[in-house]
């Protein structure tokens, strides 16, 4: 039998507040939380005396994006789909938005649950969409939880029609930090401008580089200004 999403993010924390990372399965590679755990090494290092990071997996199990017909692997992950075969295609506009509102009362209840106080959240591609509709929805004050900051990588607007009314004329005044890259060939870089252009005052961080978060001493500077600048 599998074990309750819950549970199983709760078994995963690191530590016992500070950030939420959120994350996705992202294209072409099945990500669990200990996987992306190690990919964000560099960066646990560099702000390992600024947070404590609490790592969340993605309620939903993804299938091979090769062969949606198979079994969902494990190690894969997403936060909702823009397809009744349960995949996600962040290029396509779409009229399905499955799995979103569990994805979205799964992270209440699991901040619920483990009485954690975040101060920021982090998320990648999909994880990265699903962390800027967060903080919209704290703009709005329709989240039972709060927090200061949010960091967004190779992030995009949902294409689902159902989320068209969240980025109205409205900027959200949360503190973000935008990274993405020039070349990234999952995430066009005009997709993660255009939603750093739905946040008031955003900070930018571009690199030259893909679909992935750099940690390089230019970066490094940026990282830690940023935190430095949230309030306490």
């Amino acid at each position: 039998m599998n074990q309750d999403p819950i549970s199983q993010s709760r078994n995963e924390v690191h530590g016992k507040g500070g950030w939420c990372i959120l994350w996705p399965r992202k294209k072409n590679s099945k990500q669990s939380a200990d996987a992306f755990r190690e990919k964000l090494g560099a960066f646990r290092k560099l702000t390992k005396s600024k947070a404590e990071l609490t790592f969340v997996n993605a309620p939903f199990r993804v299938a091979d994006e090769n062969d949606a017909t198979q079994s969902p692997s494990p190690g894969a992950r997403g936060w909702w789909f823009s397809r009744e075969n349960d995949s996600f295609d962040a290029l396509e506009s779409s009229d399905v938005c499955k799995g979103y509102k569990q994805s979205l009362d799964f992270v209440c209840r699991f901040v619920d649950e483990t009485g954690f106080k975040f101060d920021g959240l982090l998320g990648f591609s999909q994880g990265a969409a699903f962390v800027a509709l967060l903080c919209v929805l704290a703009q709005r004050k329709e989240l039972p939880f709060d927090f200061k900051f949010a960091i967004i990588i190779a992030g995009f607007k949902s294409r689902c029609s159902s989320h068209a009314n969240m980025y109205g004329d409205t900027n959200v005044t949360i503190p973000t930090l935008h990274v993405f890259g020039e070349n990234d060939k999952v995430i066009p870089k005009e997709l993660s401008q255009d939603l750093a252009r739905s946040f008031e005052k955003p900070t930018l961080l571009v690199h030259v580089g893909g679909h992935f978060l750099p940690v390089t001493g230019q970066q490094k500077s940026v990282y830690l200004t940023f935190l430095s600048n949230i309030k306490e």
